[in-house]
């Protein structure tokens, strides 16, 4: 992966179930929190990309069974987090990312978690 020093990736996970179990206007809150937040994120020059992914049933597993590529259709793995989008911030270091993404977590629908990639930016 080719990314500029200083770029940090955040996944952002969510409890299924737990999102849709609010009512609309906590929804719509959080939504508009996160949004918000975004958008200062972008105004102070931190923002690089983001993408939601689809929900987890939609998802398209790929395995080697048998000396061939099997596919099945969902996720592969039970668990109580799903991957629900990917972000990517201009940070000087992990910490400061943990620090910029926290007040627009979202964290009331779900988690996020922070991985760097294994060339830690370099390639």
């Amino acid at each position: 992966m080719n990314r500029r020093d200083g770029e940090i990736h955040l996944f952002g996970l969510y409890r299924e179930g737990k999102f849709e179990s609010m009512s609309e206007s906590e929804r719509d809150f959080v939504l508009d929190e996160c949004f918000s937040y975004n958008d200062e994120l972008r105004e102070n020059g931190h923002w690089v990309a983001a993408e939601p992914l689809q929900p987890a049933n939609m998802a398209v597993t790929l395995s080697w069974k048998h000396g061939k590529v099997a596919m099945t259709d969902g996720p592969y793995a039970e668990t109580k987090e799903q991957l629900g989008g990917i972000q990517v911030l201009e940070a000087r270091d992990q910490n400061h990312a943990i620090q910029l993404i926290i007040p627009g977590s979202g964290t009331e629908a779900g988690v996020r978690r922070h991985r760097d990639t294994s060339s830690g930016g370099h390639q």
